[in-house]
């Protein structure tokens, strides 16, 4: 295979930690909606 195992996993990380960011966006928006 020429796609190395580096390559993919920085790109995992990359997509798992804007996954994340989402996420946490989206929770904190509903805990402030929650809130109000």
């Amino acid at each position: 295979m020429w796609l190395s195992t580096g390559w993919l996993g920085r790109d995992w990380r990359e997509w798992s930690g804007a996954k994340c960011r989402v996420g946490a966006l989206h929770s904190r928006a509903a805990h402030a909606e929650r809130l109000r």
